[in-house]
C-alpha cells in the first residue's frame, strides 16, 4: 500500500510518527517520492539524509494545473505499491494526494502533517473557524457549481497567470474594488483585488484571504444577501 506523508509547513514540522515512516521506508529500501524540492519543510527531508526522488520534472512537462495533480499521481502510482509520497503541508489538503485517492480507490495510507491552510488562517488573522479554503486550482470549478462563501482563503496562488485567473473570478463574485489580504513567505498586506496579479511575487505560499463582508459593504449580491433584505424588511 502506498504511503502518503504531509512534511508540514516549515523545516521541523515533520511528526514523529511521519518520520519513523520516512526511515522505515528508506531501511526497507522502498522509493521514496517528493513532490517538490522548492518549499521550506523540503529541508527536513535532507536532514533525514534517506535516498529519494524529487518529481519537479513533472511540473515543466504538464500543460495545465488540471492535468499536473493527475501526472504527479501516475507517477507514484508507477512507482509500486510500496512506494512513500512526500508532500508539504498537510496530505489531505494536496491535489496531487486528492487525484492520487481516486486513482487507488482509497487504498492509500496517509500520515498527516502540519496544514498550511492553518498557518494562512492565522496570517489572515480570521476570527473563529467558519471560513472557506480552497485551492487555486479548483477555485473555478467551485465558482461555477456554487456560490462562494466568506470568509475566504484561496491558497496554491504559484504564478501571475493564476492569479489574474482567481482575480477574474472573486472579482465577478465580490467586486474587483474588494479589500483583501495577500499573504507571501510568511508577510501580509492588504490591497484591492484588482491588484492581485500585480504583485512582485508569487510562490508555493502565495494566498488571498477575504474577510466577511457587512450586507451595506457589498457591490455584489447573492440569493443570500436577497434573503437577509427580506428578513430586515
Amino acid at each position: 500500500m502506498i504511503t502518503v506523508i504531509g512534511l508540514g509547513v516549515e523545516q521541523g514540522d515533520l511528526t514523529k510518527r511521519g518520520e519513523a515512516e520516512i526511515l522505515r521506508a528508506a531501511s526497507e529500501g522502498r522509493k521514496i517520492l517528493v513532490r517538490t524540492a522548492k518549499t521550506k519543510s523540503y529541508q527536513t527531508v535532507q536532514e533525514l539524509g534517506v535516498p529519494h526522488i524529487c518529481l519537479d520534472g513533472i511540473y515543466e512537462k504538464s500543460r495545465s494545473f488540471a492535468t499536473l495533480a493527475k501526472n504527479l499521481a501516475k507517477a507514484v502510482a508507477e512507482a509500486g505499491d510500496d512506494a512513500v509520497y512526500l508532500v508539504d503541508g498537510a496530505a489531505t489538503e494536496d491535489n496531487s494526494v486528492k487525484a492520487l485517492i481516486k486513482r487507488t480507490r482509497g487504498k492509500l495510507q496517509i500520515v498527516d502533517g502540519v496544514s498550511k491552510v492553518s498557518a494562512l488562517v492565522q496570517k489572515a488573522g480570521f476570527i473563529g473557524c467558519s471560513y472557506t479554503a480552497v485551492s487555486a486550482y479548483e477555485l473555478l470549478e467551485k465558482a461555477e457549481r456554487s456560490t462562494i462563501s466568506l470568509p475566504l482563503i484561496v491558497y496554491d496562488l504559484d504564478d501571475s497567470g493564476l492569479a489574474s485567473d482567481i482575480k477574474l473570478a472573486l472579482g465577478d463574485c465580490f467586486g474587483e474594488e474588494t479589500k483583501v489580504k495577500y499573504i507571501c513567505d510568511g508577510q501580509t498586506k492588504t490591497i484591492e483585488l484588482f491588484a492581485l496579479d500585480r504583485q512582485k511575487k508569487y510562490d508555493y505560499t502565495s494566498a488571498v484571504a477575504i474577510e466577511a463582508q457587512d450586507l451595506l459593504q457589498k457591490t455584489r449580491f447573492d440569493t443570500a444577501d436577497l434573503k437577509e433584505i427580506v428578513t430586515r424588511l
